[in-house]
């Protein structure tokens, strides 16, 4: 199995540890403990057989679907999915050690496909299961542990996976963790996903803030995308399996509708994120409640120590802690007040977000800027966007930072949509955006394909 990006979000502490381990060559399985087919506890054990070891996936799948469909249509997909394992209702794994089944993002179902290739993974001779707990001073199979698979497990969050090529993207809708594997030995590279993940969405051209950096040029004379003519993007991107959009603008919570497409997007299994100027005490109350209901996160542009301290104490007063992060313009401000940027929020513990500057717009004048790995060091939960990888490689490669947790490119995983002009790109600051006329599409399979030719 191999892993080839992981966006960090989810943990995986436990009492029960239980383990899905690859073998190398020349190394043998340890010696098993008997266990009662379908109790998956705390107690120690190794399943080496196939019978076994399916038995296993079983009891994690059956456990999805009970909870999904209910008993009697589990039954039934039971049997069809897993024939000859004796598999009943009350097979369990216990709560800290199951593994996570996702849901396809199209069909919003528990996904047969996903089962299918885990059960083939779970099939080969060199994968077994060890089982046992943390919670005492025996480890049976401490030296196993550093060929464990790592899925997510022991959270009871809901998960959606979509299959591109020989790789699988996990996204958890409640933490929006993500991460790609393949269960095959060799697979072969991944350059672009068979749909977008992500949708950088622009309802509106308006915006009151007049900021001298940006992009989109966006200001007073700005008009909204029509309700109709989101609602119907919307839909593409629900037909299409698109895990989350990011609502942007000019200033998104300026449009009139702008809770009904939270709303509306949370609705048909998309995540909803937005990003803003806007701080939470000018949010109104319908705002406030849709934020903490439906929304993933929510994005706040600062520009000093100042507005960092008021978004912490916007989280605080209004619960907002795991919803609310910052973003900072790299190049818009001086040396100085970056650094004191990234130690405000870390200080305040809110999560930040370096962009890269984007040179289009009234995006025209960049101010020398100086990074280095040490700057980066000072920040917490710090995180950077395409444009700032592209920028600043040298500093990410000095800085040591794995290519795990980096996907250059813009357009392999995301694309851009511009429902005020009714344009796509791969992203909302290349300047080759193509005509994408909602009432002409039913999925983004089409214009995924056409925006192909402009990923470098």
């Amino acid at each position: 199995m191999k892993i080839s990006n992981v966006r960090l979000g989810f943990a995986t502490n436990s009492s029960s540890s239980h383990s899905i381990v690859v073998l190398p060559k020349g190394v043998s399985a340890p010696l098993g403990f008997d266990v009662i087919e379908g109790e998956y506890g705390w107690e120690s054990f190794v399943l080496k057989n196939q019978q076994d070891k399916l038995s296993y996936l079983a009891a994690a799948v059956g456990s999805s679907l009970l909870e999904f469909y209910g008993e009697d249509l589990a039954e039934i997909i039971m049997r069809e999915w897993f024939r000859g394992i004796p598999w009943s209702r009350g097979w369990y794994i216990d709560h800290n050690s199951a593994i996570e089944i996702p849901h396809d993002p199209i069909t919003k179902q528990v996904s047969q496909l996903f089962v299918k290739d885990f059960s083939r993974f779970m099939s080969r001779k060199d994968v077994v299961v060890l089982g046992g707990n943390d919670n005492s001073d025996r480890r049976d199979f401490e030296e196993y542990y550093q060929y464990e698979v790592d899925l997510p497990r022991g959270w009871n969050l809901k998960w959606y996976a979509q299959k591109s090529g020989d790789w699988w993207t996990m996204f958890c809708v409640e933490t929006g963790a993500k991460m790609r594997f393949s269960f095959e030995e060799n697979p072969q590279d991944l350059w672009r996903s068979v749909y977008p993940e992500l949708i950088d969405f622009k309802i509106t051209d308006y915006c009151p803030f007049d900021c001298p950096f940006c992009y989109q040029d966006s200001s007073r004379q700005g008009i909204h995308a029509s309700l109709a003519d989101i609602e119907s993007y919307l839909e593409m991107m629900s037909n299409s399996g698109v895990f989350e959009i990011a609502l942007g603008g000019g200033e998104p919570t300026l449009h009139p509708d702008f809770v009904k497409i939270l709303r509306k997007t949370h609705s048909l299994g998309i995540v909803p994120n937005f990003t803003t100027k806007v701080t939470p005490e000018h949010w109104s109350p319908d705002l406030l409640q849709a934020v903490m209901e439906v929304v993933g996160g929510v994005a706040i542009s600062v520009e000093d120590t100042w507005e960092v301290s008021k978004l912490k104490a916007a989280e605080v007063l209004y619960g907002l802690r795991g919803k609310i992060s910052a973003h900072f313009v790299v190049g818009a401000h001086p040396d100085w007040r970056l650094e004191d940027v990234i130690e405000s929020c870390a200080e305040n513990e809110i999560p930040l977000t370096l962009l890269g500057f984007k040179e289009v717009g009234r995006g025209t004048d960049p101010k020398p800027q100086t990074i280095t790995p040490s700057v980066l060091h000072r920040g917490w939960r710090l995180s950077v966007d395409t444009s700032f990888v592209e920028q600043y490689a040298d500093v990410i490669e000095k800085d040591g930072i794995p290519d795990l947790l980096v996907v250059p490119g813009e357009g392999r995983f995301s694309m851009y949509i511009d429902a005020v002009s009714q344009r796509a790109g791969i992203s909302s600051y290349h300047s080759d955006l193509v005509e994408f006329e909602p009432q002409h599409w039913t999925d983004l399979t089409d214009i995924w394909v056409i925006l192909d030719e402009y990923v470098n």
